[in-house]
């Protein structure tokens, strides 16, 4: 048996009412709730590290909770434990034990063999028990050891007064000259420019550099030591040699010659 017309059309429309209620429900919801999970980790910067031969290179290594190092959970970690790593290169026949403190920059030795280097197995270590309290992140740093920082090239340009100014730099154009440097480091096969200027006085006349007093004081200084080192020369020059007989010799014929014509 068939509904009538007309009951179709109000179980239609009951239905209609019933789905568009459920979907004004679903898009508006009633209460959200954000929840932020964060842990703690062992924060290793840079990930790669270049430095030049004989020049200690480091890394920061960091115990973040939260994404900071200035609360409870990260001086908990902290205390009593100590980083330590393993850095692995041609310089070492052996892999060579990296120590240091949490939150500070772990410190390599300056190598002075180019060639590329590992720094590995970083972790925060309990410095009781010796187990692994926190592995780094990353646990393993490349290092490139290059043979020198080279300055390729030096420029110097007189600055206008419209540099001057465009530079920031309040000076008077008639006591001062201001110089544009500009210097290329040559780094691991990169290279940088820096341009920085310089503001220097003019010296039109003689200008005191050193206070009078202070000359003088520093002479009369150096008077004094001079005359504590003089003896010390004195007393180190070599004996003269006494006179020889043959010296002698001709010392007496000398007199008796001057002695000879003074009577003639």
């Amino acid at each position: 048996m068939r509904p009538a017309p007309g009951l179709r059309v109000v179980l239609a429309l009951w239905l209609a009412l019933i789905c568009g209620s459920s979907a004004c429900i679903a898009g508006a919801p009633l209460l959200t709730l954000h929840y932020t999970v964060t842990g703690t980790e062992l924060q290793v910067s840079p990930a790669t590290l270049d430095v030049p031969t004989g020049i200690p290179g480091s890394v920061l290594v960091s115990v973040l909770s939260g994404g900071s190092t200035n609360n409870a959970a990260s001086a908990q970690l902290s205390a009593g434990a100590y980083v330590q790593a393993v850095l692995r290169g041609p310089a070492f026949p052996q892999p060579r034990t990296i120590v240091g403190a949490p939150n500070a920059p772990l410190l390599l030795p300056a190598i002075n063999l180019v060639g590329h280097y590992e720094l590995d197995d970083i972790q925060l270590v309990d410095a009781v028990t010796g187990q692994t309290r926190l592995q780094g992140t990353p646990s393993t740093v490349p290092v490139q050891v290059f043979s020198q920082l080279l300055v390729s090239s030096v420029t110097s340009t007189p600055m206008t007064l419209d540099q001057i100014q465009a530079a920031g730099i309040d000076i008077d154009e008639q006591n001062f000259s201001a110089v544009q440097f500009q210097v290329t480091f040559a780094l691991s096969s990169q290279t940088v420019t820096v341009n920085f200027p310089v503001v220097s006085p003019k010296f039109t006349q003689s200008t005191e550099l050193i206070p009078a007093d202070q000359l003088a004081a520093s002479l009369q200084a150096a008077a004094v030591l001079n005359q504590k080192i003089s003896p010390r020369w004195c007393s180190c020059r070599r004996p003269s040699r006494p006179p020889t007989s043959t010296s002698k010799s001709r010392a007496s014929t000398s007199s008796s010659r001057i002695q000879t014509t003074s009577r003639a």
